[in-house]
C-alpha cells in the first residue's frame, strides 16, 4: 500500500479546489460536435474519444479535483475505446486529478480477484491505473471482499452502489430486508468492510458508497457509514438535488464527492472548435462549483 491513500489525495485535492465537484466523462460521438468526430474507421473514433476527453480535462482541471470516466462509453467502441480509456486516465492523473472509474464491476471468487487486479493493483500494474472503482454489490458480501482486499493493499478506493439515482432502484434497492430498506442492508456490508479497513491515514475509510442525489437518503445512509466517502451522482441531467446533502457532510473536507457529467461536458450552445468547447465547459464547471459552495457544500 502507498503512503498516500485515495482518501488522502481526495481530501487534499477537494480542499485545494474548494469544492467536492466531480466531472463525469461520458464521451458519446452522437453528442459531440460533428467536426470532433472525423470519418475513417475505428482508429479515428478512438482518437476522437481521446481528443474530446483531453479537451474536457484541460477545461475542468483548474476547478475540480476529481473526474469519473464512465467505462461503458469507451467499451462500446471495442479495443480502440479501451485504449482511449487507458490514455484518458493516464492524462487525467498527469494533470493531478483523482480518477474514479465508473465500471460497476462485481462478481465472486477468482473473477472478483481478477477485476480487483485489473483496477486496484499497486503502481499501475493492473489493466488501467485509476484511484478508485465503482462496484456492484448484487452478488452479496463475499463479492465485495476481493475489492476490499485490493483497496487495502494498494491504498485505492472502492465505491459500492448502495442506492442509485435511477427510477428502477425501487424494484429491488428500496424493498424491505429484515424490516429495513434493502439499501441499508448493503450499507451494513460496506460498514463491515470499513470496520476492518486500516488503509487510510485519515479518519475516512477506503470503502465508499454510491448514493444517488435523486434519492434524498444521503443523511440516512451517513448514519450507517460515518467514515465512508459518499459518491453522489445525478445532479445534472438526472435532475438530482442538493437538498439533504449538507446533513450528510462529515468533518474535514465533508466526505462527499458530488458528480455531474453531461450538464457540464455538453454545452447547449454549439462550439466550433476545441478552444470554444473548452471555454464553454470551463464556464459551466465554474457555475457548478459556485452552486455547491453557495449551497453550503464547499470544502
Amino acid at each position: 500500500m502507498t503512503d498516500l491513500t485515495f482518501v488522502d489525495r481526495l481530501e487534499q485535492g477537494c480542499t485545494d479546489k474548494g469544492s467536492p465537484l466531480c466531472v463525469g466523462l461520458d464521451p458519446s460521438p452522437a453528442l459531440m460536435p460533428g467536426w470532433a468526430v472525423p470519418q475513417g474507421g475505428p482508429d479515428r473514433v478512438g482518437q476522437a474519444l481521446e481528443d474530446w476527453c483531453r479537451c474536457i480535462l484541460d477545461a475542468v482541471a483548474p476547478h475540480v479535483a476529481v473526474v469519473k470516466p464512465q467505462s461503458a462509453y469507451f467499451e462500446r467502441h471495442g479495443w480502440v475505446g479501451a485504449r482511449a480509456l487507458e490514455r484518458t486516465c493516464v492524462y487525467a492523473r498527469h494533470l493531478g486529478l483523482t480518477v474514479i472509474l465508473d465500471a460497476k464491476r462485481g462478481d465472486i471468487g477468482a473473477t472478483s480477484e481478477a477485476y480487483a487486479d485489473a483496477y486496484l493493483s499497486v503502481d499501475g500494474e493492473g489493466a488501467i491505473d485509476v484511484d478508485a472503482l465503482t462496484v456492484s454489490p448484487y452478488l452479496g458480501g463475499d463479492s465485495l471482499e476481493a475489492f476490499a482486499r485490493g483497496a487495502s493493499r494498494s491504498g485505492k478506493g472502492i465505491f459500492v452502489c448502495v442506492l442509485t439515482s435511477n427510477p428502477g432502484r425501487t424494484d429491488l434497492q428500496t424493498r424491505p430486508v429484515d424490516g429495513r430498506p434493502g439499501y441499508l442492508r448493503v450499507a451494513d456490508l460496506v460498514a463491515a468492510l470499513a470496520a476492518v479497513d486500516g488503509g487510510s491515514s485519515t479518519t475516512m475509510t477506503l470503502m465508499g458508497a454510491v448514493v444517488g442525489s435523486t434519492t434524498g437518503a444521503a443523511a440516512e445512509i451517513r448514519e450507517v457509514l460515518p467514515r465512508s466517502v459518499l459518491l453522489v451522482p445525478g445532479l445534472g441531467a438526472q435532475g438530482g438535488s442538493l437538498d439533504g446533502l449538507r446533513d450528510a457532510r462529515t468533518s474535514g473536507f465533508g466526505g462527499l464527492v458530488v458528480s455531474s457529467s453531461r450538464s457540464v461536458t455538453y454545452p447547449h450552445r454549439p462550439a466550433g472548435s476545441w478552444t470554444e468547447l473548452g471555454e464553454a465547459v470551463s464556464g459551466l464547471v465554474r457555475r457548478h462549483v459556485d452552486a455547491l459552495i453557495d449551497g453550503g457544500l464547499g470544502c
